[in-house]
């Protein structure tokens, strides 16, 4: 931790001074404690605007993208920031003693749930408290979904991210949009065409938007023709109920279609019995735990689905490219997939391309890696990894490939 030091004489009453630090690009947490025997004001100023007044008496003050502690300014914009120190009171000669550290983006995979109510719907818990049991069950963060509801998106928590977000609800069908706090001007379903609208709404505004349990319960009756990013292709549990979704996503990943998958466990109270946080996951790779970077990751389709907590981990890369994203080819015969795995269990593993189920493989629960061979001439790779007796599952989205575009004079 980096730390700034201010000696403080009595003559220094009523004085101001300065004390600045630098934010280095690609910063994404600031993290500032201040000690000090005697009394004094500490103003923050980022180099933007001025962001708050710093408390001696706080154990710490966080600043994040998109969070920020009680008093303060969230966004962290990278430069030379400022503390402006007010003198009021110094008993004796004293160190002002300002500790900061700066924490940097680092990509990894976070596991989140993507469809969840509370009571700004007709979900049971206080968002604090999904906070709490979402945590417990191993996730960083999850999309606040109400019913045709923007209240939810005030909500955020100091050490979880929580996603904006509202499931609009219609009677022929359900979605998702996430990211952004006021999606479109006004909740009008009446036709194919208003409710179209919202859609295109939502998509200039920067949603992603996903088409919830789309074959079972509220199923979607809408057609498939509006612009959307992804289907819920795991809604809590079992198998039998996503099966439907399961099916149709292969199918159109077959046809050509570029079609995301994610999940979510629609839960509206915890019940251990039956929906629960994390009974449908997705997770995202992205830069840092932030709404900025987790959006960032959805929307370059770094996303993968876990059923539940015991599903594994399967990372799946073609050279740099990542699940969601498309590959190029140029004068390859032959593709390398690179396979990251992470099980508890003996498990089997599939590869799924445009002709379906291409190939098997069973795996006695503790390889770490895999690489795969594969002839070239598929449009996609996508990975399943089923555990035993097919009670939880774990899938990636597609590597999509393409031929190297040639450059014309």
């Amino acid at each position: 931790m980096q730390k700034l030091y201010k000696n403080v004489r009595k003559e220094d009453l009523h004085e101001w001074f300065d004390l600045e630090f630098t934010v280095p690009q690609g910063t994404v947490e600031l993290e500032l404690r201040v000690k000090c025997p005697g009394k004094v004001h500490l103003m923050l100023y980022g180099p933007d605007a001025y962001r708050g007044m710093l408390d001696k008496d706080k154990d710490k003050i966080i600043i994040k993208e998109d969070f920020a502690s009680k008093g303060f300014l969230s966004g962290l914009i990278p430069g030379l920031w400022k503390i402006k120190v007010e003198i009021l009171d110094v008993p004796h000669e004293m160190t002002l003693e300002i500790g900061l550290e700066t924490k940097n983006a680092h990509k990894r995979w976070y596991a989140g749930d993507f469809h969840t109510h509370s009571v700004h719907s007709d979900g049971k818990h206080l968002v604090s408290d999904m906070v709490t049991i979402a945590k417990a069950y191993g996730l960083d963060f999850f999309a606040l979904t109400d019913h045709n509801s923007y209240a939810q998106n005030e909500e955020v928590a100091e050490d979880f991210v929580i996603l904006p977000g509202l499931e609009l609800t219609t009677p022929k069908g359900h979605s998702n949009f996430v990211g952004i706090k006021r999606p479109f001007e006004s909740f009008d379903y009446r036709t194919k065409e208003s409710l179209y609208k919202m859609f295109d709404q939502g998509m200039d505004a920067g949603c992603f938007i996903s088409v919830n349990h789309p074959f079972v319960g509220d199923v979607w009756k809408w057609g498939f023709d509006m612009k959307f990013h992804a289907i819920e292709l795991w809604n809590g549990t079992p198998l039998s109920r996503n099966q439907g979704a399961l099916d149709w996503w292969q199918e159109e990943l077959s046809r050509g279609c570029k079609v995301l998958a994610t999940g979510g466990s629609d839960v509206h109270v915890h019940d251990l019995s039956g929906r629960c946080f994390g009974r449908g996951r997705t997770l995202v790779l992205a830069d840092s735990l932030s709404r900025k970077h987790l959006l960032e990751g959805l929307h370059r389709g770094n996303i993968s689905v876990a059923t539940c907590e015991k599903s594994g981990f399967v990372d799946l890369k073609i050279g740099d490219t990542r699940v969601g994203e498309t590959y190029y080819l140029k004068n390859e015969k032959q593709l390398k997939l690179d396979i990251d795995l992470l099980m508890d269990e003996p498990s089997e593993l599939k590869l799924y391309t445009n002709e379906g189920l291409v190939a098997s493989y069973n795996l006695d629960g503790h390889e770490l890696s895999k690489n795969l061979l594969i002839p070239v001439g598929h449009k996609f790779y996508r990975l399943e990894l089923w555990g035993r007796n097919n009670t939880h599952a774990f899938f990636t989205n597609p590597i999509y490939i393409e031929r190297q575009k040639m450059h014309t004079i």
